[in-house]
């Protein structure tokens, strides 16, 4: 009897997957490409990346210069993309201020200070958010590098949005997150279909596919985005803005002691049930429909976009995300953490910079020794600072043994690299 090789046996491991899923492996096919191509293969090496390194200026104490448009004055750091940039960031951002004030029906015209750090290490070096807009004070705080695919470069309006709700109604300033944050990715000036986008979040469980058109204690805080621009686009499509922004005032809240979010006629909003109540009777109150009949006629428009969306990620980048794997196998294989640190991300280096990221890639070169990988799914998850994907990784060991993972991954200026994975603890 010939012995399996290794390859032979992560294939039949694969093939024993989907025979219990139901699945075909050929309908993999298009999110994997042929099944051991993202194995290690000594004759056939993956390509190279370059090893995005924690050593971008900090700039410590730094002097900031400024321009400014009609209402928007844009702050950067000389000789940064954002200095580069400055002219399109502020006809984008005065493009957005336009369509932001316009939809809300904001009448006064303020003026919105936006900070723009080169990086997330400059950002905390000079005490600037990461990403951040503070209502009330007119402000927004975000990194900013000019990558096309960004978050700041594709979706001008969303910070923007978030200061300017402010002024919808300065007497009541603050209103329940979901609604908040749905309104903010409605208005981000993307273009995307919030619908798509939640249920892109939903297949690739982002998002739990269990509560499509219902809540859990992630909502209180508007964690979920996904549901959240969903939620606020449906609303304005099915009564029109007018009337949402009579829902959106009616769900005015404060803070107070023991209660961050408290409504004056629904009491503390504390709880998923708390938060479906409140809907309920506002939504009751402005249109006459009860959540019951929103909630599920919302749930029939997700449902339509679920099975229509486009969950595959284009070749190019399943390609670079398959060569990741490869590389993460050929330092695993050979015993070299400093491959293995390559597939690594250098964005967030205000968490652990790189004496972390290099531990981490020795602890797991030292720990996979003898195993390799294949990918069973690609699922492109949107923009998180830069378009984002989760990649469901399959790991067979020498004994046999097989175990799945799952990687969060990015598309840095650098390319597409690892920014989590359940190895990184």
């Amino acid at each position: 009897m010939t012995t399996p090789t290794k390859k032979q046996l992560l294939f039949l491991a694969l093939a024993a997957s989907t025979a219990c899923t139901g699945s075909a492996p050929d309908m993999l096919e298009d999110e994997v490409g042929q099944t051991e191509q993202a194995l290690y293969d000594p004759a056939n090496p993956p390509a190279p990346v370059a090893t995005d390194a924690c050593d971008e200026a900090s700039f410590p104490g730094a002097t900031w210069s400024s321009q400014s448009s009609a209402h928007i004055t844009a702050y950067y750091i000389d000789g940064t993309a954002a200095q580069t940039d400055i002219a399109a960031i502020l006809a984008a951002r005065e493009a957005a201020y336009g369509a932001i004030t316009t939809a809300l029906g904001i009448s006064d015209n303020p003026t919105i200070t936006v900070y723009l750090s080169p990086n997330r290490l400059a950002a905390t070096a000079n005490g600037k958010s990461l990403g951040n807009a503070f209502p009330g004070a007119d402000r927004v705080e975000a990194v900013y590098t000019g990558a096309a695919n960004s978050f700041e470069v594709t979706r001008p309006g969303t910070l923007l949005a978030r200061a300017l709700e402010y002024h919808i109604d300065t007497a009541n300033p603050k209103r329940i997150p979901i609604l908040s944050v749905g309104l903010a990715e409605v208005l981000d000036q993307s273009g995307r279909d919030m619908h798509d986008a939640y249920a892109l979040n939903l297949d690739a469980a982002v998002e739990t596919r269990v509560r499509v058109n219902s809540f859990e204690s992630s909502d209180l805080t508007g964690k979920n985005v996904g549901r959240a621009g969903s939620l606020v686009k449906f609303l304005i499509d099915r009564y029109d803005m007018a009337t949402f922004l009579d829902i959106f005032k009616a769900t005015m809240v404060t803070s107070v002691s023991g209660c961050s979010l408290k409504s004056a006629t629904y009491g503390c909003i504390n709880s998923a049930a708390a938060l479906t109540s409140m809907l309920d009777g506002v939504l009751t109150a402005k249109t006459g429909d009860s959540w019951a009949t929103v909630a599920a006629a919302w749930k029939t428009t997700v449902d339509a976009h679920l099975a229509s969306v486009n969950t595959t990620l284009p070749v190019a980048d399943r390609t670079a995300i398959k060569n990741l794997v490869n590389l993460m196998d050929q330092a695993i294989e050979t015993g070299d953490p400093a491959v293995y640190r390559s597939t690594m991300e250098g964005f967030y280096c205000e968490w652990g910079g790189d004496a972390m990221r290099t531990e981490i890639a020795q602890r797991v070169t030292d720990a996979y020794a003898g195993s390799q990988s294949n990918i069973v799914r690609i699922y492109p998850t949107g923009t998180a600072n830069f378009a984002s994907a989760r990649a469901l990784i399959r790991r067979l060991d020498d004994r046999g043994n097989a175990s799945q993972q799952t990687l969060y991954l990015e598309k840095l200026p650098q390319g597409w690299r690892v920014t989590y994975g359940p190895d990184w603890w």
